[in-house]
């Protein structure tokens, strides 16, 4: 661009040298006039060239190309292109260091966060948040609704902060806390998830052991004096009359046995945590109800050296009653499996191929006293989600993957 510049104001003084020396024939005269339209139209030409490659400079800053090149002699040009390009990278650099630096923090959060747009698209989703609605991916909130049904209508008005409570599977219970706000004319709706189960499941069991605590209260101070009266009136009956009061009498044993289960259930202690192996828990399990057992193929998977840090008694308690409930319902194969899982808990899987526990009663089997068995108490199964409880773990029921068992429990421990 310089050096066209020189050029025309060369080409302009020699044709105002021309017009104005004296006696300048009328052909010179014509040369010179020809020498200064010449020059303007570089000139008009150079600038428009330079327009255009400004333009074409612009361009390629607003497409993030600073990969083009111009000609050699534009090295003021290609000097700013290099400029531009290692400002807009270390930019790029540092804005991406501090979405990965955010993504991690979020990610680490116990709870699930969402952030959507207005126009109902996934703009953020942690991984706590696809785990908790059973997905590997969500785009948007039609995809999260087929996961989660009703998220929709709780995000409809996101200007009116609140929390809602909605069942996602039959082991979850998750509150929704959803909150909005407006950033350069966008609404951007934030939604909380917190996986309630366990603390719903904490409260409903101590809820049954406040209920049995009163149940015992009552029934030991009622059946007391009507033992005592049976054994005060056995010695002086007879005939008919001791009959009945024999009758009596072992009506209140039967009382008070089924009270004395209410008494476990209620009773069950604060662990006393010791670190201990997972394999010593199940040895020392298997070895009680060895005799009960002994027409069972029971198999044993752990991993080496797994412990936890839990109460020896207890857990052993909760094993026994879950392999109790495996003979119980008829198993002729029990597979134990434990292994340490990516969150740093332990699971303990129990697997028998007993009677299949009815659809219908899947969601009561963990409720005090509910019992499908005819002669059952409906106390193990309690006591070994209590026993969880206390620990911050936690048990289910899930559908076995090998054949041919038909169902497993699954204990977790943190």
């Amino acid at each position: 661009m310089t050096r066209i510049l020189k050029h025309i104001v060369f080409v302009a003084v020699i044709a105002g040298a021309l017009l104005f020396s004296a006696g300048a024939s009328p052909t010179v005269m014509a040369v010179a006039m020809a020498a200064v339209a010449a020059a303007a139209a570089i000139g008009i030409a150079a600038v428009r060239h330079e327009r255009q490659k400004y333009a074409t400079l612009l361009e390629a800053i607003r497409n993030n190309d600073f990969t083009m090149r111009f000609q050699k002699g534009d090295k003021e040009i290609n000097a700013l292109l290099d400029s531009l390009s290692e400002i807009i990278k270390q930019s790029k650099s540092g804005t991406e260091l501090r979405e990965r630096y955010y993504k991690a923090i979020i990610d680490r959060v116990n709870a699930g966060i969402i952030a959507i747009d207005s126009n109902g698209n996934v703009r953020i989703c942690n991984d706590n948040a696809l785990k908790m609605l059973g997905m590997k991916y969500a785009a948007n909130t039609a995809a999260i609704n087929r996961s989660l049904p009703g998220f929709d209508n709780i995000i409809a008005d996101s200007t009116v902060a609140g929390t809602t409570i909605v069942g996602c599977g039959k082991d979850k219970n998750l509150s929704v806390s959803v909150s909005g706000f407006v950033h350069d004319g966008n609404t951007t709706t934030v939604c909380v998830l917190t996986d309630i189960h366990n603390a719903l499941s904490h409260k409903e069991v101590d809820a049954w052991i406040n209920l049995t605590r009163v149940l015992t209260h009552e029934i030991m101070n009622s059946i007391a004096p009507i033992n005592a009266l049976s054994d005060s009136l056995l010695p002086t009956a007879s005939g008919t009359m001791k009959e009945k009061i024999e009758v009596i009498r072992d009506t209140s044993a039967s009382l008070m046995a089924f009270t004395e289960t209410f008494r476990k259930f209620s009773a069950i202690p604060k662990p006393q945590r010791q670190l201990v192996y997972v394999a010593d828990l199940i040895s020392e399990a298997t070895t009680l109800l060895s005799e009960s057992i002994a027409n069972a193929s029971v198999k044993i998977h752990t991993e080496n050296d797994l412990i936890v840090n839990a109460d020896r008694t207890l857990m052993v308690r909760a094993l026994v009653n879950l392999l109790h409930n495996a003979v119980d319902a008829g198993a002729t194969k029990i597979d134990i499996c434990s292994r340490s899982c990516s969150d740093d808990s332990v699971v303990i899987d129990i697997s028998d191929n007993g009677s299949p526990i009815p659809e219908e009663c899947r969601d009561r089997i963990f409720v005090p006293f509910f019992t499908t068995k005819q002669n059952g108490s409906g106390i193990g199964l309690a006591v070994a989600r209590r026993v969880l409880s206390l620990h911050d773990g936690g048990i289910s029921l899930i559908q076995p993957t090998d054949a041919p068992y038909t169902k497993t429990f699954r204990m977790s421990l943190l």
